[in-house]
């Protein structure tokens, strides 16, 4: 095959230049099926004076990342489909050329102005997806079900598709002859949500700093995506388990806490955080309600491990993956086939979608004491607010107020409350679907299951 190759000679003529047409020749070396040598310093070259991509006014990440995002772009534009038009000389050259150039301009315009993170990770993905398509392996645990787990073809491509994360659970798929045709549906109506609702949602994550307590829940739930016939059963042998346990710091000592400790410690800082003068209701009712969450963690993993109700304990500088509630669920959004009213006999295809539910919990550190010298189980620091409280001190909730922040996992943005959250899920990624539990066959809502931990009570049905 024929090499067209962009170098340093290229660069001399740019600088000599600056209305060099690299872009076209590129473009113009793919039309002849030549293979192409993509030079970075090039690739810079195009953006800044072809694409008049201010590079020197971008971040330094991002800067450094847009000729990558640019290659991706040149290879995954929808207008290659249509080179059997030009080869049969249906399509001129210059239109094709102008279309093409459009493309590459509005998908890097509105990577700069929407995020180039998110985009950046999916990139990533594919890239993994293609190096395990050479070796053999189409599977990746994050995006399809492993062959070992379901009896599922898997299809002799891959559809990437880089859009806002509202858009995503809107798409459905058809075919018409030799096309697949990609619509989208109504966004699924927005209905407000709680904090007790966020704290166990999709792409959550809490961390919650004191001076004497601090850890993180992160909701990594896992998602798998397949194509299967609809009335296929898409139930699996789903074995509740604790996934993985983590030293977070190897250099750190470890300490381990009994979950009643940690309960008592709980009450008698949320008692102490009503006594003070300046803290909004909102805030106390999202501390409780946190720490809720951590105790009902420590609780779950350790029935996950097997533990009795005293043997319960958790260690500190330790992350550990368990599944939340015990239950897979399903989407099955069948694909629409063939033209408008045709009338198949053919078994319905769907977009099936596992998701089981999953809390990466991290116990960073907890401080607390019991103060011996009380007639009552308390703690040292704490009976030092409230004496502190008792004093009218100025300083008192600066020392013992916590930090609280909240994270979009698949942004990978932070707010210091959680109604900013979910103000950026409500415009950024919508309302997802309702989930089917994968043994019993019930629909539920996100926001029913979030609130119940992804427990409900389960009929498992016969099929």
């Amino acid at each position: 095959m024929a090499e067209f190759i962009l170098t340093s000679t290229l660069i001399s003529n740019y600088i000599k230049n600056k209305n060099s047409n690299a872009l076209r020749k590129c473009f113009q070396a793919l039309v002849d099926r030549k293979h192409v040598k993509l030079d970075i310093s090039v690739l810079s070259l195009i953006l800044k004076y072809e694409l008049l991509v201010d590079l020197d006014g971008l971040s330094p990440d991002l800067s450094s990342a847009l000729p990558y995002m640019l290659v991706f772009y040149i290879r995954n534009w929808p207008g290659w489909q249509k080179s059997k038009e030009y080869y049969s000389g249906k399509l001129n050259f210059r239109d094709w050329f102008t279309k093409f150039r459009e493309y590459i301009m509005f998908r890097l315009n509105y990577l700069i102005h929407h995020g180039y993170a998110a985009v950046l990770n999916s990139i990533t993905e594919e890239r993994k997806d293609e190096f395990k398509k050479k070796s053999n392996n189409f599977v990746d645990k994050e995006v399809q079900t492993e062959l070992s787990e379901a009896t599922i073809d898997i299809a002799p491509f891959a559809i990437n598709i880089q859009c806002p994360p509202k858009m995503l659970s809107s798409f459905v798929f058809s075919d018409v002859e030799d096309d697949i045709l990609l619509s989208q549906h109504q966004y699924h109506p927005w209905y407000p949500i709680a904090i007790k609702d966020l704290i166990n949602w999709p792409h959550v994550a809490v961390e919650f700093i004191s001076p004497e307590l601090s850890f993180k829940r992160y909701n990594k739930s896992q998602y798998r995506r397949f194509v299967n016939f609809t009335d296929c059963h898409t139930d699996q042998d789903f074995s509740p388990k604790v996934e993985k346990i983590e030293i977070i710091d190897p250099h750190t000592e470890r300490e381990c806490y009994t979950l009643s400790l940690l309960i008592m410690y709980a009450q008698q800082f949320n008692d102490l955080l009503q006594k003070l003068p300046k803290i909004s209701k909102t805030k106390l009712d999202a501390i409780k309600l946190i720490l809720e969450a951590m105790l009902a963690d420590i609780y779950e993993i350790g029935t996950l491990l097997g533990y009795k109700n005293s043997d319960m304990t958790i260690a500190t500088n330790t992350s550990i993956l368990f599944n939340i509630g015990q239950s897979s669920y399903i989407r099955n959004k069948k694909l629409n086939r063939g033209k408008p009213g045709e009338n198949r006999n053919a078994r319905e295809v769907g977009y099936c979608e596992m998701f089981i539910p999953k809390i990466d919990f991290q116990m960073n550190f907890f401080k607390g004491t019991q103060d011996n010298t009380s007639p009552t189980i308390s703690f040292v620091f704490l009976n030092k607010i409230q004496k502190m409280i008792e004093s009218n001190s100025k300083d008192v909730q600066e020392s013992i107020e916590p930090i609280i922040t909240f994270k979009c996992l698949f942004c990978d943005v932070i707010y210091d409350r959680y109604e900013m959250l979910i103000t950026h899920f409500s415009v950024c990624h919508g309302m997802e679907p309702n989930l089917v539990c994968a043994k019993c066959c019930s629909a539920m809502s996100l926001s029913f299951l979030a609130q119940a931990r992804w427990k409900h009570s389960c009929q498992s049905v016969t099929h």
